[in-house]
């Protein structure tokens, strides 16, 4: 029994410190071995919830360009000067997180985030590109279904404010 728990435990320590190997590549600025890193992720079923290991992790200068990050869980991450030339987000979960400066979104017009972001799942709490916080320009399928469940009529521009942290 003894040897059952210990073998277990290195079992989750060999798993850390994979996860930690592969996180580590995703922050590299070399695009093949950011990308190869991701879809290894993808591949392991670590991309995305309730498995995702990339939530609340820092990225800064990561180069993503061209990568598959559909339905990844980015929850509370610094996307921080991050390439994400030609990245494919759809349904990915950014609430929380602060996407500031990446390659594909200096521009800090509606239309280029709408080209960048609109695909995703949920932005709740993102501080996007443009310094600000999302504020449910996009109308997120996800998002109005958690207001609605928490009480908040999603058809009152003011409490869908307040919902989002932001002023009308």
């Amino acid at each position: 029994f003894t040897l059952i728990i210990l073998e277990k435990k290195n079992q989750v320590e060999e798993e850390e410190e994979q996860n930690e190997k592969l996180i580590k590549k995703c922050r590299s600025k070399i695009n093949s071995m950011a990308i190869s890193a991701l879809e290894e992720l993808r591949i392991l079923g670590k991309m995305e919830a309730p498995n995702g290991i990339l939530k609340g992790e820092n990225f800064f200068e990561g180069n993503w360009e061209e990568a598959n990050l559909s339905n990844a869980d980015l929850r509370n991450s610094n996307i921080l000067d991050v390439n994400l030339n030609k990245a494919n987000l759809s349904g990915a979960n950014l609430r929380g997180s602060i996407v500031i400066e990446s390659n594909a979104t200096k521009e800090k017009n509606l239309d280029s985030l709408q080209k960048k972001f609109g695909v995703c799942k949920s932005m709740r709490g993102c501080l996007l590109p443009n310094g600000k916080i999302y504020n449910g320009f996009f109308q997120f399928k996800e998002d109005l279904k958690i207001a609605e469940d928490s009480g908040i009529d999603v058809n009152d521009k003011f409490e869908m404010s307040r919902w989002y942290g932001v002023d009308v």
